[in-house]
């Protein structure tokens, strides 16, 4: 690959990663909303459904997101190969810990729709 094309392709797949935390910052803030809105309403059934489908979709969506980063930050280091003046702030561990971040934000929506459904009577308002 030319440079030119291997900084195009680390674009893209940057461009992909990008999209794919959009993608799971609205299925996390809809599951959000449903256990704030009607958690305490829905039946055991349907709150299996909604969780099963909501764990199903952010994990495949952090998963494509550490995918194609991974992806990106192969191209952006053959390009600084090729250029060693070139700029790549990328790193493997920045994607280790961004992806962490999402499974971690996965337990505790987990959690918010559990406190939900069973709430604490001894709190205060």
């Amino acid at each position: 690959m030319t440079e030119a094309e291997l900084v195009e392709a680390w674009g893209l797949f940057l461009g992909n990663s990008q999209t794919a935390l959009g993608l799971y910052l609205s299925v996390l803030t809809g599951y959000l909303i449903i256990a704030y809105l009607v958690g305490d309403k829905l039946t055991r059934t349907q709150v299996m459904i909604v969780t099963v489908l909501y764990v199903c979709a952010t994990t495949i969506i952090s998963v494509w997101f550490f995918a194609w980063w991974s992806r990106a930050l192969e191209f952006a280091m053959e390009a600084k190969r090729l250029n060693p003046d070139r700029q790549v702030d990328n790193s493997v561990g920045a994607t280790w810990l961004i992806t962490v971040m999402l499974f971690m934000a996965i337990v505790a929506s987990l959690y918010f729709m559990w406190s939900i459904r069973h709430p604490n009577t001894d709190r205060e308002p």
